[in-house]
């Protein structure tokens, strides 16, 4: 379950990045992202709204593993993978 867990935070912080480096480094054409690999939002591969699904998708998992953890020796790892997810 603990797998789970971090793979779940894990992918959501990847698809957030994903979603920000569209809005910044990717808006240049000169940009080291689009010139070496995909970019499933900015080649639009997606819609954002469904982009945005499935990132919900993936974090439910994390987050309600997370909860169900809170009061074990693994709870006070739930705030540092919201951290990692923001950050």
């Amino acid at each position: 379950a603990w797998t789970v867990c971090m793979t779940s935070w894990h992918a959501a912080h990847n698809m957030l990045n994903d979603y920000q480096d569209m809005t910044d480094d990717d808006a240049r054409s000169d940009s080291y992202r689009l010139a070496y690999g995909v970019h499933a939002l900015r080649q639009e591969y997606i819609t954002k709204l469904y982009f945005f699904i499935v990132m919900a998708a993936v974090s439910i998992p994390g987050v309600m593993l997370s909860l169900s953890f809170r009061d074990t020796a693994l709870g006070p790892a739930f705030p540092w993978g919201f951290a990692a997810l923001v950050l």
